[in-house]
């Protein structure tokens, strides 16, 4: 570690480790907790409201997870851009179409990845063991 490069207004220290001769960064502990300003109450009320709201929907439907598809599709587009691999919306859309044409493309790759999470939001529980509606499924994919 260049001791050099650490500043006066660094967020923690620098300490010596004793038996080695070499120096640790030792980061300043967390605040205790973060109070939520009370302007976003409201906001956080209409949005618990309106996720209850497509969740009623959701499970009315008959096939809920057609609310899901275009997120599930752009978490596999964005997901798979960072890993290097780059198709368009456009591009999958043509490939769920026409799988055969575009075997080995990105868009297939993409493809794979979008339908491996369908298959993972398809199970009937989540991680904590319970049911999973679509309101909780929209905050997976929304939320990253």
């Amino acid at each position: 570690m260049e001791n050099r490069r650490f500043r006066d207004k660094m967020p923690g220290q620098l300490c010596e480790i004793e038996s080695h001769g070499r120096w640790s960064f030792v980061p300043n502990s967390l605040p205790p907790t973060r109070e939520i300003p009370s302007e976003i109450w409201p906001l956080l009320s209409k949005t618990k409201q309106r996720l209850g709201e497509l969740e009623g929907i959701g499970w009315a439907l008959k096939n809920p997870m057609i609310l899901l598809a275009p997120l599930r599709n752009r978490e596999a587009i964005d997901s798979s851009t960072i890993e290097g691999t780059y198709a368009s919306p456009e591009e999958l859309l043509l490939h769920e179409f026409d799988t055969e044409a575009g075997k080995g493309s990105a868009a297939h790759e993409v493809a794979n990845y979008s339908k491996a999470l369908a298959e993972s939001l398809d199970s009937p529980l989540n991680f904590q063991g319970r049911q999973k509606g679509v309101g909780s499924l929209f905050l997976l994919l929304c939320v990253r």
